[in-house]
Protein backbone atom coordinates (compact mmCIF):
# COMPACT_ATOMS: atom_id res chain seq x y z
CA UNK A 1 0.00 0.00 0.00
CA UNK A 2 2.84 2.34 1.12
CA UNK A 3 4.35 2.08 -2.72
CA UNK A 4 0.88 2.57 -4.24
CA UNK A 5 0.44 5.82 -2.37
CA UNK A 6 4.27 6.90 -3.29
CA UNK A 7 3.45 6.14 -6.90
CA UNK A 8 0.20 8.44 -6.75
CA UNK A 9 1.85 10.96 -5.25
CA UNK A 10 4.85 11.10 -7.84
CA UNK A 11 2.50 11.11 -11.03
CA UNK A 12 0.85 14.16 -9.01
CA UNK A 13 3.75 16.24 -9.05
CA UNK A 14 4.82 15.51 -12.21
CA UNK A 15 1.38 16.50 -13.21
CA UNK A 16 2.00 19.61 -11.82
CA UNK A 17 5.09 20.62 -13.24
CA UNK A 18 3.79 20.02 -17.08
CA UNK A 19 1.02 22.08 -16.28
CA UNK A 20 3.78 24.92 -15.30
CA UNK A 21 5.77 24.35 -18.20
CA UNK A 22 2.58 24.42 -20.32
CA UNK A 23 1.73 27.91 -18.40
CA UNK A 24 5.15 29.37 -19.46
CA UNK A 25 4.87 28.49 -22.76
CA UNK A 26 1.55 30.35 -23.15
CA UNK A 27 2.58 33.21 -21.38
CA UNK A 28 3.61 36.16 -23.80
CA UNK A 29 7.46 36.92 -25.28
CA UNK A 30 7.40 40.29 -22.81
CA UNK A 31 6.23 38.52 -19.47
CA UNK A 32 8.55 35.81 -20.19
CA UNK A 33 11.12 38.10 -20.29
CA UNK A 34 10.53 40.38 -17.39
CA UNK A 35 9.43 37.18 -15.22
CA UNK A 36 13.85 35.97 -16.38
CA UNK A 37 14.53 39.32 -15.25
CA UNK A 38 13.13 39.40 -12.19
CA UNK A 39 14.49 35.73 -11.53
CA UNK A 40 17.82 36.63 -12.51
CA UNK A 41 17.81 39.98 -10.50
CA UNK A 42 16.92 37.48 -7.82
CA UNK A 43 19.70 34.85 -8.61
CA UNK A 44 22.41 37.74 -8.42
CA UNK A 45 21.08 40.17 -5.36
CA UNK A 46 25.05 40.49 -4.44
CA UNK A 47 26.29 43.53 -6.80
CA UNK A 48 28.19 42.34 -9.82
CA UNK A 49 31.53 44.03 -10.29
CA UNK A 50 33.99 44.31 -13.90
CA UNK A 51 36.49 42.16 -12.12
CA UNK A 52 33.53 39.44 -12.04
CA UNK A 53 33.60 39.17 -15.53
CA UNK A 54 36.68 37.35 -17.75
CA UNK A 55 39.05 40.03 -19.71
CA UNK A 56 37.29 39.91 -23.16
CA UNK A 57 39.54 39.09 -26.01
CA UNK A 58 41.39 42.03 -27.87
CA UNK A 59 42.52 42.35 -31.80
CA UNK A 60 45.79 43.37 -31.91
CA UNK A 61 45.28 46.93 -33.98
CA UNK A 62 48.04 47.88 -36.73
CA UNK A 63 50.64 49.65 -35.56
CA UNK A 64 51.56 53.02 -37.93
CA UNK A 65 55.29 54.35 -37.65
CA UNK A 66 56.02 57.48 -39.59
CA UNK A 67 60.19 56.94 -40.87
CA UNK A 68 61.81 60.41 -42.15
CA UNK A 69 64.73 59.84 -44.50
CA UNK A 70 66.93 62.97 -45.35
CA UNK A 71 68.92 62.93 -48.39
CA UNK A 72 72.16 62.31 -47.14
CA UNK A 73 70.62 58.74 -46.20
CA UNK A 74 68.86 58.17 -49.81
CA UNK A 75 72.79 59.28 -51.07
CA UNK A 76 73.66 56.96 -48.53
CA UNK A 77 71.14 54.23 -49.92
CA UNK A 78 72.02 54.68 -53.32
CA UNK A 79 75.82 54.44 -52.88
CA UNK A 80 75.52 50.69 -51.18
CA UNK A 81 72.99 49.80 -53.73
CA UNK A 82 75.53 51.22 -56.84
CA UNK A 83 78.54 49.30 -55.10
CA UNK A 84 76.70 46.20 -54.97
CA UNK A 85 75.61 46.46 -58.85
CA UNK A 86 79.70 47.29 -59.41
CA UNK A 87 80.69 44.53 -57.84
CA UNK A 88 78.15 41.64 -59.55
CA UNK A 89 78.73 43.44 -62.57
CA UNK A 90 82.34 43.24 -62.07
CA UNK A 91 82.28 39.86 -61.48
CA UNK A 92 79.70 38.97 -64.40
CA UNK A 93 82.30 40.50 -66.76
CA UNK A 94 85.61 38.54 -65.49
CA UNK A 95 83.58 35.49 -65.95
CA UNK A 96 82.73 35.78 -69.40
CA UNK A 97 86.14 37.61 -69.96
CA UNK A 98 87.53 34.36 -68.58
CA UNK A 99 85.66 32.39 -70.86
CA UNK A 100 86.61 34.09 -73.73
CA UNK A 101 90.30 34.24 -73.04
CA UNK A 102 90.59 30.68 -72.09
CA UNK A 103 90.81 29.16 -75.21
CA UNK A 104 92.97 32.42 -76.88
CA UNK A 105 95.49 31.09 -74.14
CA UNK A 106 95.15 27.72 -74.72
CA UNK A 107 96.35 28.62 -78.49
CA UNK A 108 98.74 31.52 -77.74
CA UNK A 109 100.51 28.70 -75.57
CA UNK A 110 100.39 25.95 -78.53
CA UNK A 111 101.74 29.13 -80.79
CA UNK A 112 104.25 29.28 -78.13
CA UNK A 113 105.76 26.15 -78.62
CA UNK A 114 105.27 25.35 -82.37
CA UNK A 115 107.57 29.07 -82.66
CA UNK A 116 109.84 27.56 -80.32
CA UNK A 117 110.26 24.45 -82.36
CA UNK A 118 110.69 25.91 -85.19
CA UNK A 119 113.65 28.42 -84.06
CA UNK A 120 115.48 25.14 -82.62
CA UNK A 121 114.69 23.63 -86.27
CA UNK A 122 116.11 26.97 -88.15
CA UNK A 123 119.04 27.08 -85.34
CA UNK A 124 119.62 22.95 -86.40
CA UNK A 125 119.91 23.84 -89.96
CA UNK A 126 122.13 26.92 -89.63
CA UNK A 127 124.61 25.33 -87.37
CA UNK A 128 124.71 22.08 -89.77
CA UNK A 129 126.18 24.71 -92.50
CA UNK A 130 128.68 25.77 -90.09
CA UNK A 131 130.52 22.16 -89.73
CA UNK A 132 133.35 23.46 -91.80
CA UNK A 133 133.75 26.86 -89.54
CA UNK A 134 136.11 27.41 -87.48
CA UNK A 135 136.85 30.86 -84.89
CA UNK A 136 139.97 31.78 -84.13
CA UNK A 137 140.70 34.69 -81.44
CA UNK A 138 143.65 36.17 -79.90
CA UNK A 139 145.38 36.85 -83.24
CA UNK A 140 146.76 40.45 -83.46
CA UNK A 141 144.99 42.76 -85.80
CA UNK A 142 147.00 45.10 -88.37
CA UNK A 143 145.29 47.75 -91.43
CA UNK A 144 146.87 45.46 -94.36
CA UNK A 145 146.53 41.88 -93.37
CA UNK A 146 145.80 38.42 -94.98
CA UNK A 147 144.01 36.06 -92.62
CA UNK A 148 144.81 33.49 -94.11
CA UNK A 149 148.65 33.76 -93.90
CA UNK A 150 148.06 34.80 -89.93
CA UNK A 151 146.49 31.35 -89.38
CA UNK A 152 148.86 29.61 -91.36
CA UNK A 153 151.75 31.32 -89.41
CA UNK A 154 150.01 30.25 -85.78
CA UNK A 155 149.84 27.02 -86.62
CA UNK A 156 153.34 26.42 -88.47
CA UNK A 157 154.55 27.88 -85.06
CA UNK A 158 152.11 25.52 -83.24
CA UNK A 159 153.63 22.45 -85.05
CA UNK A 160 149.73 22.46 -86.51
CA UNK A 161 150.12 20.74 -90.20
CA UNK A 162 147.99 22.75 -92.16
CA UNK A 163 148.00 23.45 -95.67
CA UNK A 164 146.82 26.65 -97.85
CA UNK A 165 144.45 24.78 -99.69
CA UNK A 166 143.13 23.55 -96.87
CA UNK A 167 141.41 26.93 -96.08
CA UNK A 168 138.72 28.14 -98.46
CA UNK A 169 138.38 31.44 -97.26
CA UNK A 170 138.73 33.79 -94.33
CA UNK A 171 138.28 36.90 -92.86
CA UNK A 172 137.61 39.06 -89.31
CA UNK A 173 134.36 39.27 -88.06
CA UNK A 174 132.51 42.55 -86.61
CA UNK A 175 133.71 46.20 -86.90
CA UNK A 176 137.02 47.14 -85.81
CA UNK A 177 137.59 47.89 -82.08
CA UNK A 178 140.97 49.24 -82.45
CA UNK A 179 141.34 47.28 -79.16
CA UNK A 180 138.74 49.38 -77.27
CA UNK A 181 136.44 47.44 -74.91
CA UNK A 182 133.20 46.13 -76.56
CA UNK A 183 129.60 45.87 -75.17
CA UNK A 184 130.36 42.34 -74.18
CA UNK A 185 133.13 43.58 -71.94
CA UNK A 186 136.51 42.03 -74.18
CA UNK A 187 139.03 43.84 -75.26
CA UNK A 188 141.33 42.71 -78.40
CA UNK A 189 141.61 42.09 -81.66
CA UNK A 190 138.04 40.78 -83.69
CA UNK A 191 137.70 37.19 -84.57
CA UNK A 192 139.05 35.55 -87.58
CA UNK A 193 136.36 33.00 -89.40
CA UNK A 194 137.86 30.09 -91.44
CA UNK A 195 136.14 27.94 -93.64
CA UNK A 196 138.48 24.85 -94.16
CA UNK A 197 138.14 21.71 -96.74
CA UNK A 198 136.16 19.17 -94.64
CA UNK A 199 134.96 18.73 -91.42
CA UNK A 200 137.45 16.30 -90.13
CA UNK A 201 139.76 18.57 -90.86
CA UNK A 202 138.29 21.34 -88.40
CA UNK A 203 137.64 18.46 -85.63
CA UNK A 204 141.59 18.35 -86.16
CA UNK A 205 142.32 21.95 -85.67
CA UNK A 206 140.13 22.07 -83.14
CA UNK A 207 141.61 19.65 -80.80
CA UNK A 208 145.50 20.72 -81.31
CA UNK A 209 144.41 23.51 -79.11
CA UNK A 210 146.95 21.91 -76.06
CA UNK A 211 149.47 22.31 -78.90
CA UNK A 212 148.75 26.23 -79.36
CA UNK A 213 148.83 26.70 -75.46
CA UNK A 214 152.14 24.92 -75.00
CA UNK A 215 154.22 27.38 -77.37
CA UNK A 216 154.96 30.66 -75.79
CA UNK A 217 154.14 32.86 -78.81
CA UNK A 218 150.42 30.89 -79.31
CA UNK A 219 149.15 30.72 -76.49
CA UNK A 220 146.97 33.48 -76.42
CA UNK A 221 145.15 32.23 -78.99
CA UNK A 222 142.42 29.67 -78.96
CA UNK A 223 140.70 28.03 -82.02
CA UNK A 224 136.59 27.10 -81.80
CA UNK A 225 134.28 25.44 -83.62
CA UNK A 226 131.41 28.36 -85.15
CA UNK A 227 128.52 28.18 -83.65
CA UNK A 228 125.10 30.01 -84.06
CA UNK A 229 124.94 33.06 -81.70
CA UNK A 230 122.20 31.18 -79.59
CA UNK A 231 124.71 28.12 -79.39
CA UNK A 232 127.75 30.70 -78.71
CA UNK A 233 125.52 32.62 -76.04
CA UNK A 234 124.80 29.41 -74.43
CA UNK A 235 128.15 28.21 -74.20
CA UNK A 236 129.68 31.36 -73.15
CA UNK A 237 127.04 31.43 -70.12
CA UNK A 238 127.91 27.93 -69.53
CA UNK A 239 131.89 29.41 -69.20
CA UNK A 240 130.72 32.08 -67.05
CA UNK A 241 129.58 29.19 -64.73
CA UNK A 242 132.70 27.38 -64.52
CA UNK A 243 135.25 30.87 -63.73
CA UNK A 244 132.12 30.37 -60.75
CA UNK A 245 133.32 26.85 -59.66
CA UNK A 246 129.32 25.37 -60.25
CA UNK A 247 130.51 23.22 -63.04
CA UNK A 248 134.22 21.94 -63.82
CA UNK A 249 134.21 22.24 -67.48
CA UNK A 250 132.42 23.33 -70.55
CA UNK A 251 132.90 22.73 -74.27
CA UNK A 252 130.94 22.17 -78.03
CA UNK A 253 131.27 18.94 -80.21
CA UNK A 254 130.02 19.13 -83.72
CA UNK A 255 127.77 21.77 -82.30
CA UNK A 256 126.89 20.21 -79.68
CA UNK A 257 126.98 21.89 -76.06
CA UNK A 258 127.97 19.79 -73.17
CA UNK A 259 129.23 20.22 -69.25
CA UNK A 260 130.62 18.55 -66.97
CA UNK A 261 129.23 19.17 -63.10
CA UNK A 262 131.26 18.63 -60.20
CA UNK A 263 130.20 14.58 -59.76
CA UNK A 264 132.61 14.28 -62.77
CA UNK A 265 128.78 13.82 -64.74
CA UNK A 266 128.67 15.00 -68.34
CA UNK A 267 125.28 16.87 -69.09
CA UNK A 268 123.94 17.83 -73.02
CA UNK A 269 123.09 21.84 -73.08
CA UNK A 270 120.41 22.99 -75.43
CA UNK A 271 118.45 25.95 -73.97
CA UNK A 272 119.08 28.10 -71.15
CA UNK A 273 116.97 26.30 -68.69
CA UNK A 274 119.15 23.34 -68.68
CA UNK A 275 121.76 25.67 -66.91
CA UNK A 276 119.37 26.90 -63.88
CA UNK A 277 120.44 23.15 -61.82
CA UNK A 278 123.85 24.40 -61.80
CA UNK A 279 122.71 27.98 -60.24
CA UNK A 280 122.46 29.88 -63.76
CA UNK A 281 120.58 33.29 -63.31
CA UNK A 282 118.57 33.85 -65.91
CA UNK A 283 118.88 37.95 -66.88
CA UNK A 284 115.63 39.99 -67.25
CA UNK A 285 114.36 40.45 -70.87
CA UNK A 286 115.25 44.11 -72.45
Amino acid sequence: MADGGEKSVNKRNLSDLSKSFSDITRTPKKQRDECMSDNLHIATSTPLKESDFPPLPTMNAPVTHHVVIGEDDIRRIAMAVKLSIQEELADLVNQEVAKAVQPLQARITKLEDMNTDLHLQLDELEQYGRRPLVRISGIPESPAENTTDLILDITSKAGIPLQRDDIINSHRVGTPNNNKKTKAGRRGPRQIIARLRSVDLKFRLVKSYKSLKKNPETKHVSINEDLTKRRDKLLFMCRHLCRKQFIQQAWSSNGKIRVRDNNQKIHSIQQESDLYPFGHTPQPAE
